[in-house]
């Protein structure tokens, strides 16, 4: 179990690494990939694309959910990562607009539409693989360390343009540095599918197989006996995803309308990441011990009823508040995030489980992919941070209403 717990982080960490580095280097895609007329319309454009990945990835679920339904977690594993592999690595080396004008921008959506597919395939298939091969009473401490691994791939990012950021000078960082994060990510997880190739097939779907050789219409059968688990696990997902994705988005975010350093706030937030993957594992014992089901009520009731506070730190324009602020942020992105991993797992049964999965966190995501872009345009025609509080605050009502929806307090087993 160690060693699939490790090799399934590693692997996932490397998949989310080239997944966030686009909204990390957000800045400077904007001024690669769009005539500078308007750099604020050039940063939307860029987020948009952004989202446009996120927009892939239930499709690529839905597929690569099939495939992993019917033929086996772990094959569809490795096609998802040379997907991604090659996508990121491609995205390194695509000449700008100065050089091929509104064609480079649509290369950058195509690459981008590839890497939401594989990201679509890769968490539903961590969650599925490392979740068939747990206990239920350990399940949520393995999922913490899953989800940990997340957070160090996007520590690593982060830490990565915070040192090249301060190695090079901005027009350097411009002209080429933002390259060298695709073209590293692109081989790392070729690395990653390297080391996947060492994991076996999971007990459950190997049991399943031999007592059901024949072909499940998986689709027919998710919609017409899972409708409500597949609602459950979407409103599960809602406010997280869109939590986590939001975090991705803050560099851009807080240097254009809050005067932040951008090294400033790569730091701060390589802090909070690496902040977040110490606690993760620690909250996924707590759901094994209190249950999923409360913790994940409690910490969305708390963020609701803080969130006002929360927010207030940035006005601050202090290091110490803005160090405060990714802290406590990430903090809340762990205690929900290791609720959802077996959350997810435990509401579907073996035959749908890597689909109905996928659906509902690749739903969520797409809903979630829009969040820079909402809050974005939110700031930049109202100016007011007390709108984007009230829109987390109702994503975290949603979710709370899905998790006291739930039919058990602690956890289940696979069935």
């Amino acid at each position: 179990m160690k060693k699939v717990t490790l090799i399934t982080s590693i692997g996932a960490g490397l998949e989310y690494y080239d997944f966030v580095i686009y909204a990390l280097l957000a800045t400077y895609l904007s001024k690669n990939f769009f005539p500078q007329t308007d750099p604020s319309l050039a940063l939307l454009q860029t987020l948009g694309i952004f989202a446009m990945g996120y927009i892939a990835r239930p499709l690529g679920g839905v597929l690569f959910g099939l495939l992993g339904d019917q033929r086996g977690r772990k094959n569809t594993f490795l096609i998802a990562i040379m997907l991604m592999a090659f996508a990121t690595f491609a995205i390194g080396i695509l000449p700008t607009y100065l050089q091929l004008g509104w064609m480079a921008s649509l290369g950058l959506l195509l690459l981008r539409l590839m890497q939401g597919m594989a990201f679509g395939a890769e968490l539903p298939g961590a969650i599925t693989f490392l979740s068939e091969h747990a206990r239920g009473n350990n399940r949520g401490l393995h999922a913490g360390f899953m989800v940990a691994s997340l957070s160090l791939g996007a520590t690593v990012g982060s830490l990565l343009i915070m040192l090249l950021t301060s190695l090079l000078t901005p027009t350097q960082m411009l002209a080429w540095g933002w390259r060298i994060p695709f073209l590293l990510g692109g081989l790392l997880a070729a690395v990653g599918y390297w080391l996947r190739r060492k994991t076996q097939e999971t007990p459950y779907f190997i049991n399943y197989k031999q007592t059901h050789p024949q072909p499940t219409a998986i689709i027919t059968t998710l919609f017409k006996y899972h409708r409500k688990p597949l609602y459950q696990g979407l409103g599960i997902m809602l406010f997280t995803a869109c939590f986590i994705i939001f975090a991705l988005g803050l560099p851009a975010y807080l240097h254009e309308y809050f005067n932040y350093e951008l090294a400033e706030v790569y730091r701060a937030n390589t802090l909070g990441l690496l902040w977040s993957a110490l606690v993760l594992p620690l909250f996924g014992l707590l759901s094994d011990k209190i249950g999923r089901k409360l913790l994940l009520i409690l910490t969305t009731l708390l963020f609701a009823l803080t969130s006002p506070l929360l927010f207030q730190l940035l006005h601050l324009h202090q290091p110490a508040a803005l160090i405060g602020f990714m802290l406590c942020y990430q903090t809340i992105i762990a205690a929900t995030a290791a609720c959802y991993v077996p959350l997810l797992a435990e509401l579907f049964p073996t035959s749908v489980r890597y689909t109905g999965i996928a659906l509902c966190y690749n739903i969520g995501g797409c809903l979630s992919g829009f969040t820079p872009f909402i809050v974005t345009s939110i700031m930049r025609y109202t100016g007011q941070t007390l709108w984007v509080v009230l829109f987390f605050s109702l994503l975290a009502l949603i979710t709370l209403t899905a998790a006291m929806s739930l039919d058990y307090q602690r956890q289940r087993e696979l069935t």
